[in-house]
């Protein structure tokens, strides 16, 4: 299209307007609807009073609550400047203002920046017609004069004044819903009730999703997906508390995944950019396409700064292990050292040992203490405080469990089998 129909006929050159936008929009400042960017904040008398001074004949009438935007991709957006997209649609608002008004079919309530919402007056006759006649006939209109595609929330409909505030809050309702099922009529009347989850599942889902990633579970996108899910279902409606939680998702995840590896940090501009961009998406289907492939790319790249340090990593620790076996050590302390989460540390040591901390652990002091048992006369809690046990019914269990026998036991049995042996050999 090569005009712009302006609100009074006339015409300007789409170059000239991108390229003057801000003159044009002061030359025609006059022609332009009124924007009103306040709050919602109607009464019941306050839609009854816009009603009465209309003029409109509303003897035997229904009334719906209409909310028409326009629908356009993000990527034609970026591609007008903001002065000549603002001009566009103030200009599509009046024209719409106009179809209902002159026509006396409805009653403008509000036009604001993103949207134009009205209330139409129905005879019973177009009662079952409704949407054909007045929808998509007005629909029809604006794309034969400016060549743009609408989306539409059609309220309840209803018959008392009284409920005016009703139908207008439920064509909103519905108009936003666009986000969510990508439809550019959206009924309020014909919409399946769904039912929010709760907060709660969200965080266990996050938490999943950490999880999958720290233990390298092939499943972990589809435990992404189903975080999103859960935040489509938490949110549905609101298109920007759907954004705001896939963005806050980005960055909840984002902290806890940076303990990995301290060349995370590298990471935040990338995630940065996928969270901004997030915020200019027209449907939910297009954001969780991007914080999925946010995470294609991200996940793999986790685990290859993890992996190039892993093997030197473990066995510094093993040595660590080694030297400082008599001590208190704890999981956390190792994490520190490597610089990794405590969850990461765990998955990532009984992978390459083939057993879990406290059990390699064990198995090392229980090692030593044979030594003790062996060639020392030293007690039984001297030999536990010596191994890092301060108590000593805690480790006479462990090396029960681990040799079968007390240590008692266990000397005084190899200390007969020594004996027997120097006998033999005199």
């Amino acid at each position: 299209m090569n005009t712009i129909v302006l609100v009074d006929g006339n015409t300007d050159n789409v170059n000239e307007l991108q390229h003057n936008g801000q003159k044009l929009l002061q030359k025609h400042s006059h022609n332009f609807i009124e924007i009103n960017t306040e709050e919602d904040d109607y009464s019941e008398q306050d839609l009854y009073e816009i009603f009465v001074n209309s003029g409109i004949e509303f003897t035997g009438k229904f009334y719906v609550g209409l909310c028409y935007g326009v629908l356009l991709e993000p990527e034609k957006i970026r591609n007008m400047s903001y002065e000549r997209y603002l001009f566009l649609k103030f200009s599509i608002y009046k024209r719409i203002k106009e179809i209902f008004c002159l026509s006396k079919t409805g009653f403008v309530v509000k036009k604001e920046d993103s949207c134009c919402s009205l209330i139409a007056v129905i005879p019973e006759e177009d009662r079952e017609t409704f949407i054909e006649k007045y929808v998509l006939k007005s629909k029809q209109v604006i794309k034969n004069d400016f060549g743009v595609e609408l989306q539409v929330g059609v309220g309840e409909m209803i018959r008392n004044t009284s409920q005016l505030l009703m139908t207008y809050e439920s064509a909103k309702y519905a108009y936003d819903l666009y986000f969510f099922e990508e439809k550019d009529i959206m009924d309020y009347g014909k919409l399946d009730k769904v039912e929010n989850l709760s907060f709660d599942v969200y965080e266990e889902l996050l938490e999943e999703v950490y999880n999958s990633i720290v233990g390298k579970d092939k499943r972990v996108y589809d435990k992404i997906e189903n975080v999103l899910n859960a935040i489509e279902y938490i949110h549905y409606g609101n298109k920007n508390a759907a954004i705001n939680r896939c963005i806050m998702f980005i960055g909840e995840l984002g902290k806890k995944l940076k303990d990995l590896n301290p060349k995370a940090a590298n990471w935040r501009i990338k995630q940065e950019e996928k969270q901004e961009e997030l915020r200019y998406q027209t449907t939910y289907r297009a954001v969780k396409a991007i914080v999925i492939e946010f995470y294609q790319y991200l996940i793999p790249v986790i685990y290859h700064l993890v992996d190039q340090g892993s093997v030197y990593e473990i066995v510094q620790i093993k040595e660590y292990i080694q030297r400082n076996y008599m001590r208190d050590i704890s999981l956390k302390e190792l994490a520190d050292l490597t610089y990794v989460s405590r969850s990461y540390f765990s998955t990532a040591f009984k992978n390459a040992t083939g057993k879990n901390f406290k059990t390699y652990l064990t198995e090392i002091r229980m090692e030593e203490a044979l030594k003790l048992v062996l060639r020392t006369n030293m007690k039984t809690y001297e030999i536990a405080e010596a191994v890092g046990y301060h108590n000593v019914r805690f480790f006479v269990d462990a090396f029960k469990n681990a040799y079968k026998m007390s240590p008692l036991e266990y000397r005084k049995l190899h200390s007969n089998e020594a004996a027997k042996k120097n006998k033999l050999y005199q």
